[in-house]
């Protein structure tokens, strides 16, 4: 299936009042293969994930699937049950696949034939957190432990042995490694205020180096870091800001008012959120608001990427791609069988949708010049 038209029929469907387009500019987006998979469920959290310009994971019902890229055939499947469950993203080192299941084990699969490694129990885990994190040495997750009631974060070396602990009195909900430092992120909502917290620690000694509170919650947007910088956004607070914050020693750069940020990407230039219902392009050095798209339905649960001068967002189920120069809609993608995209992700080359039934392949979208 292939998607081609023209930027001039575009506009005039889509009503837009950007840049005026070419009567030779075209975008083609085409579907290369599909793959029918069992669901996970509701419990599959984790979106597709790049292994290699060949092969790219997913979360099944059989558990751990690696899926060749160029022709979406199966290339193993793990004999771990439940290992691709309630976790947001898996954590890879060389030819190792990191994860949890079932509340209190860790494993560790071989990503050359979806082996076992090891697994290891964790003592009076009650509940894992569902982000993960790693460098060369070690993997980072967040745990509940019933008995006390504590949370924590626990440092593993690649071999399943915990090295390094750090105990918290709130469950870290986002866990970013960058460069020496860990980042652990998250917020709590009572009804009458909702706030956060970004403590940044050591990742050889877990050691607190800083930490910030925020008005909002930090519990759902992503945190990417980009040339010592943390870019992260707040919701449900009686105040919601994007940051742009100095990973060295916590100071805020600059912050943007927002209605809340639910997902963020970033190109050289600018970053672009996920409002929740609405798409936003904001400046890097400063944080000023370049364009904005309203996005058809309110969506808490949406992811946002960026590739080749286009923004992808998912939202409620479809996924739009925008010219990420003015925010114009250039297409809509929706699932197979009439069923909603779960998730999404994109190599150098091509866009991977989800589905509970399928995974399907597209190139990525480009434009024609005649």
């Amino acid at each position: 299936m292939q998607f081609l038209l023209s930027a001039l029929a575009l506009a005039m469907i889509m009503g837009c009042n950007g840049t005026e387009p070419t009567d030779s500019l075209e975008y083609v987006f085409e579907q290369q293969w599909e793959l029918s998979i069992e669901d996970n469920g509701w419990r599959s959290l984790v979106p597709p994930t790049i292994v290699s310009d060949s092969s790219l994971l997913i979360a099944a019902a059989e558990g751990v699937q690696a899926i060749n890229t160029i022709n979406g055939t199966i290339i193993w499947s793990s004999e771990l049950e439940n290992a691709g469950q309630k976790i947001e993203q898996f954590v890879i080192n060389g030819d190792q696949l990191f994860g949890h299941r079932n509340n209190n084990l860790i494993y560790s699969i071989s990503l050359l034939d979806g082996s076992t490694n090891w697994e290891k129990e964790i003592d009076s885990a009650s509940r894992f957190g569902f982000q993960m994190t790693g460098n060369e040495q070690n993997y980072f997750f967040s745990v509940n432990y019933q008995s006390t009631g504590e949370s924590g974060i626990h440092a593993v070396d690649l071999n399943g042995t915990i090295v390094k602990t750090v105990l918290s009195d709130h469950m870290p909900w986002l866990l970013e490694y960058f460069d020496g430092r860990l980042i652990s992120s998250y917020g709590w909502f009572p009804t009458s205020h909702a706030s956060g917290q970004m403590i940044c620690y050591s990742s050889a000694t877990l050691d607190t180096l800083w930490y910030i509170q925020t008005e909002g919650s930090l519990n759902m947007c992503a945190t990417k870091i980009v040339a010592g910088v943390i870019y992260t956004g707040t919701v449900w607070g009686e105040e919601n800001n994007i940051y742009a914050i100095n990973l060295a020693d916590g100071d805020i750069e600059w912050s943007a008012a927002s209605y809340g940020c639910y997902d963020i990407t970033i190109d050289e230039n600018r970053l672009y959120y996920d409002g929740g219902g609405s798409v936003h392009s904001l400046s890097l050095t400063d944080g000023m608001e370049i364009w904005n798209t309203p996005m058809p339905n309110p969506d808490e649960n949406g992811s946002i990427a960026f590739s080749n001068d286009f923004v992808y967002i998912l939202n409620y189920g479809v996924l739009y791609i925008l010219d990420a120069d003015n925010g114009e809609i250039i297409h809509t993608q929706k699932g197979g069988d009439n069923l909603p995209i779960r998730q999404f992700s994109l190599s150098d080359n091509a866009v991977f949708l989800q589905t509970s039934l399928k995974i399907y392949a597209y190139s990525l979208m480009r434009e024609i010049q005649d």
